[in-house]
């Protein structure tokens, strides 16, 4: 995990909010929502090195599994309920509720999560071991042809993520409302395939789930 990960997701990922939520022009605003990606891309990466710690093999392939059906209940459940609340209130409100459920995360992960890497694995060295640890890690070609893969994968779905919106009310005309039930059932079918790994991991390995079936 990078070393600035952990601070980057304590220290910053509810202050983002707030500010997102106060931003008073829109060029702040996404200003800060890209900033802000990077503290979301430090959970997700904290979460998987939770699981790295604890588990190997098939077992660690079945939690990123279960972890990946979690991670998709997002674009099922965050669209409705951002949907919800803008037409209740205003945009502002939706960082708001962005705002308490990030500090319930908090407090969760304060309180139920311990240190899961012994201190015996835990590296030393500051930068200079991250960077030759990041070497090695290039260096190794089925690490990189899995990675090649999975961010294909995400390529896809962000490519999704950009323009399902413009497509969905400006070309379809459907509503806020409609528009939510559209990203849900997206979500939920990411939610289905996750739990359709963890299940063929336990009869296949994780190679052949990602080798082609015509191969």
């Amino acid at each position: 995990m990078p070393p600035s990960a952990g601070p980057t997701a304590r220290g910053r990922g509810g202050r983002s909010w707030v500010l997102c939520a106060l931003a008073p022009s829109l060029g702040l605003l996404v200003v800060l929502r890209f900033l802000q990606g990077f503290t979301g891309a430090a959970g997700v990466v904290i979460g998987r090195a939770v699981i790295s710690d604890v588990a190997t093999g098939e077992k660690a392939a079945k939690l990123l599994g279960g972890m990946m059906s979690l991670l998709g209940v997002a674009p099922a459940v965050a669209p409705v309920l951002g949907g919800a609340v803008n037409e209740a209130a205003d945009w502002r409100a939706v960082f708001w509720v962005l705002v308490a459920t990030t500090l319930l995360a908090l407090i969760g992960a304060l309180f139920a999560v311990p240190e899961t890497l012994p201190r015996d694995r835990r590296p030393t060295g500051g930068a200079g071991v991250t960077i030759r640890s990041v070497r090695d890690v290039l260096a190794n070609r089925p690490y990189l042809g899995y990675t090649l893969c999975f961010g294909m994968a995400l390529a896809v779905l962000f490519c999704y993520l950009g323009g399902a919106s413009f497509l969905f009310q400006n070309l379809l005309g459907l509503s806020v409302g409609q528009t939510s039930a559209a990203f849900a059932s997206v979500g939920a079918v990411s939610v289905v395939s996750g739990l359709v790994i963890t299940r063929l991991v336990g009869r296949f390995t994780p190679r052949r789930c990602c080798v082609p079936a015509w191969e």
